[in-house]
């Protein structure tokens, strides 16, 4: 079964689950480098099915959380009232270079802004340990930064659904910083979060997920997303 590296939120405490291998061998041995390239892509969800030479679903045995592509979104529905830990996405099944690269994507609807509710997009190094992360939850945008399984940055603004529209990662060599922006329209973003990129972005997957933790959510809703970009220099 894969299983999802999700960081779960409650009040007052922080804990971290889920840290399988989710593309590693079995063996544990290492990923091999001849799947690291430069990230150039464009995903719309526009296509009748999700790409599956791009992305996998990240517990596709996980029935009551729903994965699906439609209407040119994707859409995670999460099931209510389910205690523990509830996640699925999406992840691309390859690693990749982010060396000076952007990403982005678009929440046309986060999942619903109650308790024991998130909404991530997250990029993950191959040992499933170092995070750089967005969540939303309980009416919050959280800007993460996770070394070795442990937050060592959380700041945190009240989430706008119209104003934090779209989510950006930018990787700046140059100065060796990763830039976490929002912006309302996909094109001007401002600046939320600037951190030194103490974790390498040379072997990292990228992903969109959502779920419930703790004792679940009556209505927890379903995040959609849309509007998949990573731009590497050579793009």
């Amino acid at each position: 079964m894969k299983r999802l590296a999700a960081l779960a939120l409650c009040s007052g405490c922080h804990i971290l689950f889920g840290l399988e291998d989710l593309h590693l061998p079995p063996d544990g041995s290492a990923v091999d480098s001849s799947t690291l390239t430069h990230a150039c892509l464009l995903e719309a969800f526009d296509a009748p099915a999700l790409n599956n030479d791009l992305w996998s679903i990240t517990d596709a045995d996980n029935t009551p959380v729903v994965v699906a592509q439609s209407g040119g979104h994707l859409t995670i529905s999460l099931a209510p009232n389910l205690p523990n830990q509830n996640y699925n996405g999406i992840e691309t099944d390859l690693l990749y270079d982010l060396t000076d690269t952007t990403l982005q994507i678009e929440i046309v609807q986060a999942a619903n802004q109650v308790a024991d509710v998130e909404t991530q997009f997250f990029m993950v190094d191959a040992l499933r340990a170092n995070f750089y992360m967005f969540a939303i939850a309980n009416n919050e945008l959280i800007f993460y930064v996770i070394e070795n399984g442990n937050i060592s940055t959380s700041p945190r603004i009240t989430y706008m659904p119209s104003q934090h529209r779209f989510l950006r990662f930018g990787h700046i060599e140059a100065t060796h910083d990763v830039v976490f922006s929002v912006s309302a329209d996909g094109a001007n973003f401002t600046q939320a979060m600037r951190v030194r990129d103490t974790i390498s972005v040379k072997r990292m997957f990228v992903g969109a997920a959502a779920g419930t933790f703790g004792t679940g959510a009556a209505n927890p809703g379903s995040a959609v997303f849309d509007d998949f970009r990573a731009n590497a220099p050579a793009c």
